[in-house]
């Protein structure tokens, strides 16, 4: 069984494309991404040099240390070699919807691998995992935890070929995605939270969806207002996160932002 270190070079692009480990082909390392101007923006695929005494040992750790709680990295055990988990893999870095427009998927990412067993048909997940014995990712504490892979991802013999998502899959992956999404309109996102505060700063943001849901729900259905989301998050992140627990100084604070922003 072979130990790969799966990395998203977005994430640590300015790390990446200055090391020099990276400034020329490598049978250590095996990028992703199809086009050569992307190749170190997207996920990078590198033979485990951790497990071993390989040179190259603290520029790895250097990098997989580039991004808080190493939500950059994931790691993968399979009996294929570099090249031929590459070459699998490569086919699930893109998906394409109902209008056949193609769309980045980020593997490498953490936060997106959280749930992308959850979007994905069970025969898509099968698929996608069928070479890999283990996938491991962080979650925003920085601790591993292994994703489920199916037993029935063994029987699969059909050739992998690239992802199709329905609009109702797309949408459930942006609602998984919203909190991050929110954290970063809002200048909240991991590089710019104290890493402490990581987990709870997502809590808060999922928190502040929920009510943001609810109250759009009620008041405007037909049009949710993502910029009233957003004046309200930044609100209670300034309160720290204190109105959460008053109810009623949620609802007051809400509709002021709701009729301000008329």
């Amino acid at each position: 069984m072979n130990r790969f270190i799966l990395m998203d070079g977005a994430m640590i692009h300015e790390a990446i494309s200055t090391s020099r480990w990276f400034s020329a082909p490598s049978p250590l390392f095996a990028p992703l991404m199809p086009t050569k101007e992307h190749l170190l923006a997207g996920p990078i695929l590198l033979a485990d040099p951790i497990a071993r005494e390989d040179a190259n040992k603290a520029e790895v750790l250097r990098l997989m240390g580039a991004y808080p709680h190493r939500l950059h990295v994931a790691f993968l055990d399979s009996p294929l070699g570099l090249a031929e988990l590459a070459d699998h893999l490569r086919h699930y870095v893109y998906f394409g919807d109902d209008t056949g427009e193609a769309y980045g998927l980020r593997i490498a990412d953490s936060r997106v691998m959280a749930c992308l067993p959850q979007v994905l048909l069970p025969a898509q997940w099968d698929a996608m995992t069928r070479p890999i014995d283990q996938w491991h990712v962080h979650d925003r504490t920085g601790k591993t935890y292994a994703l489920q892979l199916n037993e029935s991802r063994r029987e699969r013999t059909d050739p992998s070929h690239p992802l199709h998502l329905t609009d109702e899959q797309i949408a459930r992956s942006m609602d998984e995605g919203e909190p991050d999404a929110l954290l970063s309109a809002i200048g909240r996102n991991p590089r710019a939270t104290d890493p402490r505060h990581t987990q709870r700063h997502y809590d808060i943001a999922r928190c502040c969806i929920e009510i943001w849901r609810w109250h759009q729900q009620q008041h405007n259905p037909r049009n949710p207002n993502r910029e009233v989301l957003h004046v309200f998050a930044r609100r209670v992140f300034a309160s720290d996160g204190a109105w959460l627990l008053d109810d009623l100084r949620i609802r007051r604070e809400i509709n002021a932002v709701q009729a301000a922003l008329r």
